[in-house]
């Protein structure tokens, strides 16, 4: 079978950047079958992987075949204490259906909430406090002489006095 599950979400989430690492459910869409062939999910395969699976192969989980048709807020509970803060992971899942497999998903990257890494509240604050916006900054160096991806998950909080 060439199809393979898609629509991934993490916590409901299709852009799960800055979850809780905490009991975190995966979600999917099952691949499309040939006609004639059960389309109704008996088990699935789940990996994990910290960092981007093509690149990392840093295998957290694999779940192998679970016997289920559920495809939708799965959670693994063993996961919790493997995830930490501030952190990028990645997952994919393949199903069965009946007799056929699909092959694996396009892995989707997933992010943890920041946690304790926050290490400063400077900004660069407008003079005028009338303004309707503020600028802030953050200034690190990196060493590595290759970069793969760079994330950033700016929150916006209004109040109104």
């Amino acid at each position: 079978m060439k199809n393979k599950p898609f629509g991934l979400q993490v916590n409901l989430r299709s852009t799960p950047l800055g979850i809780d690492r905490r009991d975190p459910v995966f979600s999917w869409c099952l691949p499309s079958m040939p006609e004639g062939t059960s389309s109704t999910q008996t088990h699935f395969r789940l990996q994990v992987f910290r960092g981007t699976a093509i690149v990392s192969k840093r295998l957290l989980v694999d779940l192998h075949w679970v016997p289920s048709s559920s495809n939708t807020c799965i959670s693994i509970p063993a996961i919790t204490r493997m995830l930490e803060d501030n952190q990028l992971y990645s997952w994919r899942v393949a199903c069965r259906m009946g007799d056929m497999e699909s092959d694996f998903s396009d892995a989707q990257v997933f992010s943890t909430y920041i946690g304790d890494a926050w290490t400063t509240v400077d900004g660069i604050w407008c003079a005028n406090r009338e303004a309707p916006f503020a600028f802030a900054r953050q200034t690190f160096r990196c060493e590595k002489t290759h970069v793969e991806k760079v994330l950033a998950f700016p929150q916006i909080g209004l109040s109104h006095h």
